[in-house]
């Protein structure tokens, strides 16, 4: 039988009618990012990772299965919220993954890895892209399969990356903003959930916290000097 080495799934309206921890979760997720909790937004995450399951076979001793941002399905998240529920010792991998980000330790070879990276990623972003995984074609995204093996490098080298690598602890918590405080997507928080390569499996939480959706329309009435915001629904035009 065929082990994934990831799996996630979304918890369902059920699960919180009957979880209290469940829902005390939303509650300190929101208090924590500022953004309530509210009906358009996609409910928390929980992880699995098996340790020593292949990750795929894209490309040579592959250890991600993607790289992305998390504007990835739906642009309106604005923070994202991780939460550790085991711990990675060294050399047991499962990291969180920042390709964009320099490691602190890794001086100016890491600074100069992670500006490359951040560069690069952003002419994705730019062009429609949110992820990278093993669905690109090898022939036709020759930027998009050479970033993906620098990334795959980083991962095998797990807490001695060059690139951030955040390392699992029970508890622990990593919150990142998908958007800069002028509203531009932030293009640091590319990041990768790098497979567990020893050690207990692995489980998380993850929030992807999102702004409500405002429905309204603008009406400029004749005796009007500007037009007037007025929310809800436009009304239907006769025909």
């Amino acid at each position: 039988m065929k082990k994934h080495a990831y799996s996630t799934v979304f918890f369902a309206k059920e699960h919180y009618e009957r979880s209290k921890a469940l829902r005390a979760f939303e509650d300190r997720i929101a208090r924590l990012t500022m953004v309530s909790h509210h009906a358009d937004e996609a409910p928390a995450m929980f992880t699995r990772q098996i340790p020593g399951a292949a990750a795929g076979t894209f490309v040579q001793d592959q250890k991600l299965r993607n790289v992305h941002h998390d504007k990835n399905q739906r642009e309106n998240r604005v923070v994202t919220v991780l939460v550790y529920l085991s711990t990675a010792r060294d050399g047991d991998g499962g990291h969180t993954l920042f390709p964009c980000l320099p490691a602190a330790a890794s001086g100016g070879r890491g600074v100069k890895l992670a500006k490359d990276l951040q560069r690069d990623f952003r002419r994705l972003f730019d062009n429609g892209t949110r992820v990278i995984d093993q669905s690109l074609d090898k022939l036709s995204s020759p930027d998009k399969l050479d970033l993906f093996e620098r990334c795959n490098k980083q991962c095998r080298l797990a807490h001695k990356a060059e690139v951030l690598s955040v390392q699992p602890v029970k508890g622990t918590a990593i919150v990142f903003w998908n958007v800069q405080p002028d509203g531009q997507p932030n293009q640091y928080v590319w990041h990768s959930a790098c497979q567990a390569l020893g050690g207990p499996h692995r489980y998380a939480l993850q929030k992807f916290k999102e702004l409500p959706r405002i429905s309204g329309h603008w009406v400029l009435e004749p005796d009007d000097k500007q037009a007037r915001w007025i929310p809800g629904r436009a009304p239907k035009e006769e025909l």
